[in-house]
């Protein structure tokens, strides 16, 4: 078996009675509300996999714009056969944070009301390795709340971000509690939440908007505040994250998973 999958094969073998015993199917289908919480700041391509059989059951067309190759070449082994080897352990840790925290800080029943995101590096058809932003988010369960269907978009952020960022991020959706930029180098990832980067819910809405091109003016309508309010979260968010401009704080927020 190919050593990179079977890093994280071994890492989903430990947590194994969480995750459905049958295939699940998603009653979602990519619905307007699960799409609103996906941010893809590039060319981008998604694909399913179901944990119970560790299979992908769909993989978009959008990947020959991102790794130059069609979608039936591409598969959980062929994922890790193009993942770059100096990112196999980065991607390892970020899966055992990501289940620990699915399986043992939050309700079952509050699976899907979080999306998880880091980068790594994939190798494209030419030869060269393009800078994935990776996000995932629940999309089905079975009758036990047990893991069944992920949804996972990855999207070629070299434009925006080309140095490689070693962060994982945790955004809870529907008013539930982010935790943002964890280096997952740390085992215990809350110590990484310092207070110099720890956005508030209204400042990451402006972060998210001032990403997508919206102007002072449209986010305060959009938010239903002042523009003098929305200039002052944007003060504030320029402080936090220590950048000098808007453009600086949308890159470093992609890079960080942070959008």
């Amino acid at each position: 078996m190919n050593e990179k999958l079977a890093s994280a094969l071994a890492v989903w073998d430990v947590k194994a009675e969480y995750f459905a015993k049958t295939s699940v199917a998603s009653k979602d289908q990519f619905a307007s509300q699960l799409a609103a919480n996906i941010f893809c700041p590039g060319p981008s391509y998604f694909f399913t996999i179901d944990f119970s059989t560790r299979k992908f059951t769909y993989v978009s067309p959008g990947i020959k714009g991102v790794l130059g190759i069609s979608p039936d070449e591409f598969g959980l082994l062929a994922f890790f056969e193009r993942l770059h080897p100096d990112d196999v352990q980065h991607l390892t840790r970020c899966e055992e944070i990501i289940t620990d925290f699915l399986f043992y800080r939050v309700p079952l029943k509050k699976m899907r009301k979080y999306k998880f995101s880091y980068c790594f590096r994939m190798l494209h058809a030419d030869g060269t390795y393009r800078h994935i932003l990776h996000q995932a988010i629940t999309i089905s369960q079975d009758e036990k709340g047990r893991l069944g269907q992920v949804l996972d978009i990855e999207t070629d952020i070299g434009a925006f971000a080309p140095a490689y960022s070693n962060r994982l991020s945790i955004i809870g959706l529907d008013g539930e509690p982010s935790y943002l930029g964890i280096d997952p180098s740390i085992k215990d990832f809350e110590l990484h939440q310092t207070k110099k980067r720890r956005l508030t819910k209204r400042e990451l809405e402006v972060v998210r908007l001032l990403s997508q091109g919206y102007t002072t003016e449209e986010i305060g309508k959009l938010l239903g505040i002042s523009i003098g309010t929305v200039q002052k979260h944007r003060g504030n968010i320029l402080k936090k994250l220590d950048c000098r401009n808007t453009a600086a704080v949308i890159a470093l927020c992609i890079k960080l998973g942070y959008v």
